[in-house]
């Protein structure tokens, strides 16, 4: 199913970065098309919550293109927050992209983690209260590349971070909205991600019949920067498929 050339996208950034992560695909894109790359910043203002978030991300999208539907991509926390999209605002969805992330609500382990992480931001502040996700996040990444994310993490408000890992937490399983899903939609992850490994993502994409799993080399958990040209020319083939 083809998605119109002029579609807007709506790019939903990973956590603990910013929307600086999508920079490339932005470049890449926007001459083509409407790109729309909220900072997660702005999407918190109503509570903690994945629900709340896709609903200030509907808000963004109006905004920029009033009454208009989007490719929704989401990577990692923005995955969560494509999947609550998904379910609440399905007649604004042209496509869907999930990138290295998850459709279930978190396990009871995940959940522990995730307060355990609460607690060292709130002792010792972001850097070093996400420094064991961050340090697992990219593949064998360049020096400049990991000082890059690691700059961008030291930005973010200790509130913000807190705020997105109590939403995380408790975010509701969306399993059922994405096999309900009949608009185009395609899994996109790294060869090397550690923290959504490859036979969850290609179960992800398999949730629909239509779904569709491509893997981007040399990279972990972030491949719009790790590997963007690869990153790029995936989300290109999706957004106008081949006769």
């Amino acid at each position: 199913m083809p998605v119109p050339s002029d579609t807007p996208l709506l790019l939903l950034h990973g956590f603990p970065m910013d929307a600086r992560m999508w920079r490339y695909t932005t470049d890449h894109f926007r001459p083509m098309r409407p790109v729309i790359a909220p900072n997660v910043a702005d999407l918190v203002g109503d509570g903690p919550s994945m629900a709340a978030m896709a609903h200030a991300a509907l808000e963004a999208l109006e905004r920029a293109a009033p009454g208009e539907p989007a490719v929704v991509i989401g990577l990692s926390m923005g995955g969560y927050i494509a999947a609550e999209f998904v379910r609440s605002h399905p007649d604004r969805l042209a496509g869907l992209v999930m990138c290295d992330t998850r459709a279930g609500a978190e396990s009871a382990e995940g959940r522990a983690g995730r307060d355990t992480m609460i607690d060292a931001v709130r002792r010792y502040g972001v850097t070093h209260g996400t420094a064991p996700l961050v340090e697992r996040m990219l593949h064998d990444p360049p020096r400049a590349l990991m000082s890059e994310v690691e700059a961008m993490v030291e930005q973010q408000d200790p509130e913000v971070v807190i705020a997105c890992i109590e939403a995380m937490r408790d975010r509701r399983d969306n399993m059922a909205a994405i096999r309900s899903l009949t608009a185009p939609f395609v899994v996109i992850a790294g060869e090397y991600d550690e923290l959504a490994p490859r036979l969850v993502e290609e179960a992800l994409a398999h949730l629909t019949p239509h779904g569709r799993y491509v893997e981007i080399p040399r990279s972990g958990h972030v491949p719009p920067l790790e590997n963007p040209e690869a990153f790029n020319a995936a989300l290109e083939e999706f957004l106008v498929p081949s006769s």
